[in-house]
């Protein structure tokens, strides 16, 4: 499968197949979905930083949708559904799967500052898992899954931190 990004759409094409599968688009481009989703009427509406899970049948994405607000949306190869997975008035960003896809890292500003966050996929349900007075960015799990590796803004210095969820 590529991942092809021409004007802020993402797009899913299963190599050998005659058809692309639209995950995303910019309503503004395309008249018709225009008309089926009316209440989608800003005209930057823009999807980005796709990643997919281990076993490649989910993926999760930016986008600002309907709310004209950056949230993750969560989508499947197997039952063809994009849904949206948080709706705070904070950004959300940089989604990260963690080896056993069961639970999901993102950066959000919800608590002032750009901090990391855990979506468990199963309970729905957000905990915060740094709330400091520096931006975090670009955080990684490692091959096990049990720590994070962030990078945190130190007075203009970015510094590589490891949460430890032991």
């Amino acid at each position: 499968i590529r991942i092809f990004n021409p004007i802020h759409e993402i797009v899913l094409d299963e190599t050998n197949a005659k058809h692309l599968k639209i995950v995303s688009t910019n309503v503004d481009d395309n008249n018709d979905l225009a008309l089926l989703l009316h209440e989608i009427i800003q005209s930057h509406y823009v999807a980005f930083n796709l990643r997919w899970s281990s076993d490649n049948e989910r993926y999760v994405f930016v986008s600002n949708g309907t709310t004209n607000n950056f949230d993750l949306y969560l989508g499947s190869i197997n039952n063809k559904e994009v849904t949206q997975i948080t709706s705070d008035d904070a950004i959300d960003n940089q989604a990260q799967w963690s080896p056993n896809a069961e639970l999901l890292v993102f950066v959000s500003s919800r608590l002032g500052r750009a901090n990391l966050h855990i979506y468990e996929l199963k309970t729905r349900t957000i905990r915060s898992i740094s709330a400091v007075n520096s931006d975090t960015l670009n955080p990684v799990w490692s091959l096990v899954g049990n720590k994070i590796t962030f990078m945190q803004d130190e007075g203009n210095d970015l510094q590589i931190f490891v949460f430890d969820e032991n």
